[in-house]
């Protein structure tokens, strides 16, 4: 894999609306995708399913962003999940 082109991105809030929008057009335009979610887990999951439908990796990662310890492994949680890249 040329880490040079792979594309990543983390989109916070991701089960739902805005940020559901914007990860499957991410995906459609060919990044990998992790899908960050407080408890919309049923929402991040199709998100998921359509990030995958446009042919990209997702991963989905569960975090309270109210909890500051939560929120400083966010990150690496999902650097972790996709494989050492974000």
């Amino acid at each position: 894999m040329d880490l040079t082109t792979t594309k990543t991105v983390l989109i916070t809030g991701a089960g739902k609306r805005l940020g559901q929008a914007m990860a499957v057009a991410l995906a459609q335009d060919g990044y990998d995708v992790a899908i960050h979610y407080q408890s919309s887990r049923e929402g991040a999951e199709h998100t998921a399913e359509a990030v995958r439908a446009a042919g990209t990796r997702a991963v989905l990662v569960q975090v309270d962003l109210s909890n500051e310890g939560e929120t400083r492994e966010l990150i690496a949680k999902a650097t972790e999940a996709l494989g050492g890249q974000l």
